[in-house]
């Protein structure tokens, strides 16, 4: 069985508030960095790889008028708080013992890739996988889908989609894998034995 892991949420912690909770302690200006940063497109941007976090940081200090240093420590942290989920890495270290193929596919800004794959030894359990920010098509877009499939030689027939995210699934059912919503390492590991029983049957 082929398994395609999102990392954010999934295997690596991803907790925007707790990130903004960091730096910004005045709850207003919580509210305002949530808006004006995580949930601009100036984020998908940096999550295509086209926007550095210098870029970014400038056009936020223009947007909300935010001390640039702040702005600049935030994003500091954003890499940093990737940590890896125990449980969820087990699970992964369970189902390459068992023989499956595993992938990723990630939404991720290039800073946050590098201190990754920097930092972290677990690499070698996957085959191959795709970071948004090397392909500039980011998710739900099913460019990107399609081109974890193309890189890596992949049918979706036999394939396994896990994402944090609904929205992230229903392109990959429309390309014919199964899916499923993350929603703790236990559940996963049920809703995986069930697929893999019925990719068998």
């Amino acid at each position: 069985m082929t398994v395609i892991f999102d990392l954010g949420g999934v295997l690596f912690t991803w907790d925007p508030e707790r990130i903004i909770a960091r730096v910004f302690k005045d709850p207003e200006r919580r509210s305002l960095v949530g808006q004006a940063v995580f949930e601009h497109p100036d984020w998908r941007e940096m999550d295509r790889g086209l926007l550095s976090y210098e870029e970014a940081t400038e056009r936020a200090v223009k947007r909300t008028g935010l001390p640039r240093k702040d702005l600049q420590a935030l994003f500091r942290w954003v890499p940093l708080s990737l940590v890896g989920i125990p449980e969820t890495v087990a699970l992964v270290r369970e189902l390459k013992a068992k023989g499956h193929a595993l992938y990723y596919l990630s939404n991720m800004h290039r800073p946050a890739m590098e201190y990754l794959e920097r930092v972290y030894t677990l690499w070698p359990l996957f085959r191959g996988g795709v970071f948004s920010c090397r392909v500039h098509w980011v998710k739900p877009e099913p460019e990107i889908y399609q081109a974890l499939l193309d890189q890596e030689g992949l049918s979706p027939e036999g394939a396994v989609f896990i994402d944090d995210t609904r929205a992230n699934l229903e392109p990959a059912e429309r390309l014919g894998l199964k899916t499923i919503l993350f929603q703790g390492a236990a559940s996963c590991r049920v809703r995986l034995l069930e697929l893999e029983k019925q990719l068998k049957g």
